[in-house]
């Protein structure tokens, strides 16, 4: 890997840039833009991007310091090693790699709490003025208060009957149908489902001569009110698929997102501007099953064995096989506190839908109200007192990991290793078709944090989303080589979930469309 050299964002030109003692001007990333700018000087290449005010001039040279990427690949050849021990190393490396923590971030540091409080006074009060201004200017409105039983006396809500037409045999069974699909995670069979329900209703309401034919057409927002009847919650059910269509669009669609890394890994990265909300997006191809790749996000509680960074993993809650709740903190590099995060987790199977044949998984954050809920306190007694030294990270809506199986390739693997495999020896190998997945995992988030300097940053795609890629690649080519091992034991163990991920999957193996 290369070294960076920062540099004020004006300089130009084909010269040799060195690491000079010189103080750079800081730039943030909110407003990244490329450069064009490149040159060939003494044999290097130079690629020239600019943060703001700031220039980061990247060469393929060996000539700085410490470089941070030898530093993490020396520390992962050392299996016995701590990820936690390397903090100054890192930090020094960090330094000399031109990742440069801006002064007013490490004074917070040196300083204490106390000044992120500060910082975040500071911002709280900027915008409370902001909103103080728009108040005044803004027309003011008087509400008088109503007692509810005057409400409720004034506009009494008429009750609307079901029609016959859902207790009809037909209806009956495809309602049954559509709760089946809902309760197993097939959210938008259930969905098409119900609306070919009102499809149905509507055709047979105008088959009747005595009909008035004049009335408008019944839809699946005219059954809100019919829930309880039915026995689905028909705003809930609208509810997800629209958030998974806006995940789904989310994911195709990147426009207004920086690639950060090409290849087997791919990374991107976008800013909110005006916000302290950032989203990353990752994308890889695995030569592995579904249901394999999800065992690395499902068995939560297993992450720290295989990721260095993560502090503390807990499986808070689990109110079905499509649903977690889990409590994550995660190593973060001075001057900056270790972040967390709790997260609701859910499964929805999209293997019938032909525009996607995926799993995909929504994350969100969990609010306050459910967080006491969990009673983390009386259950887990050691976390409250680790959380309030922990930065509270938010997970924010459409964030998601999707899963999608491909046509799998011809390969040949060793005799030992095979699990399975047709009869065509050759030599110490057999061949057999290798399972592929498609992962993709969007997240949007927010730090809470006025100012993100390019270091954080940088650390985050150029560091940590490599370690953990190739981490997976380590615990999916061996973890499952022994039939005794932690990650198959708990995959045999839970048929209910990856049985029915693989046979989902397996229905619709003839379908599958490559990348």
């Amino acid at each position: 890997m290369g070294q960076i050299c920062c540099c004020p964002a004006d300089l130009s030109g084909k010269e040799r840039w060195t690491k000079t003692d010189a103080t750079p001007t800081i730039g943030t990333l909110n407003d990244l833009t490329f450069d064009d700018r490149a040159g060939d000087s003494d044999g290097e290449f130079w690629e020239a991007r600019s943060f703001g005010s700031m220039s980061v001039y990247s060469t393929t040279s060996h000539q700085s310091c410490l470089d941070i990427n030898d530093l993490l690949d020396q520390y992962q050849e050392d299996l016995d090693g701590d990820i936690h021990d390397l903090e100054e190393e890192m930090e020094e490396a960090a330094m000399a790699g031109g990742h440069l923590v801006p002064k007013e971030i490490e004074k917070a540091a040196t300083e204490g709490m106390e000044n992120e409080a500060a910082w975040t006074g500071w911002f709280t009060s900027f915008k409370n003025k902001q909103e103080t201004v728009a108040a005044e200017t803004s027309p003011v409105v008087h509400v008088t208060s109503l007692d509810d039983s005057k409400i409720a006396t004034a506009f009494p809500l008429a009750a609307v009957p079901l029609p016959e037409f859902f207790s009809s045999e037909t209806a009956l069974k495809k309602l049954q149908h559509a709760k089946e699909l809902k309760s197993n995670g097939r959210i938008l069979e259930a969905h098409e489902m119900l609306l070919n329900l009102c499809e149905d209703f509507n055709e047979s309401r105008s088959n009747r001569s005595s009909e008035d034919t004049s009335q408008t057409s019944f839809t699946l927002s005219s059954l809100i009110n019919h829930s309880t009847a039915l026995g689905i919650d028909i705003t809930a059910l609208e509810t997800d698929v629209d958030a998974l269509h806006a995940a789904l669009s989310g994911l195709e669609n990147d426009t207004g997102w920086m690639v950060s890394r090409k290849g087997e890994l791919r990374v991107l990265y976008s800013h909110k501007k005006g916000t302290t909300q950032h989203s990353l997006k990752f994308h890889a191809v695995f030569p592995h099953p579904v249901e394999h790749i999800l065992s690395l996000a499902h068995e939560w509680d297993l992450l720290p064995t295989w990721n260095k960074f993560t502090l503390e993993a807990i499986k808070l809650a689990e109110p079905s096989i499509f649903e977690s709740v889990v409590y994550g903190a995660q190593w973060m590099m001075k001057p900056f506190r270790h972040m967390q995060a709790i997260v609701r987790a859910r499964g929805f199977d999209l293997a019938a839908s032909p525009l996607h044949r995926c799993l995909l998984i929504m994350i969100n954050d969990v609010t306050d109200t459910e967080v006491d809920a969990l009673d983390i306190e009386n259950r887990y007694p050691h976390l409250p007192g680790a959380m309030a030294k922990r930065k509270r990270v938010n997970i924010l809506n459409d964030s998601c990991i999707k899963l999608r199986p491909l046509p799998p390739m011809e390969g040949r693997i060793d005799n030992k290793n095979a699990q399975s495999g047709s009869d065509n020896r050759n030599g110490t190998n057999i061949t057999r078709r290798i399972p592929r997945t498609d992962a993709h995992l969007m997240v949007h988030l927010d730090p809470h944090i006025p100012y993100v300097p390019s270091s954080l940053v940088n650390f985050v795609l150029g560091i940590l989303a490599p370690y953990i890629y190739n981490q997976m690649l380590k615990v999916l080519d061996n973890a499952f080589k022994e039939a005794d091992g932690e990650f198959p034991k708990r995959v045999r163990d839970q048929p209910e979930l990856y049985g029915l991920v693989e046979k989902r999957m397996a229905e619709f193996a003839d379908e599958l469309i490559s990348l």
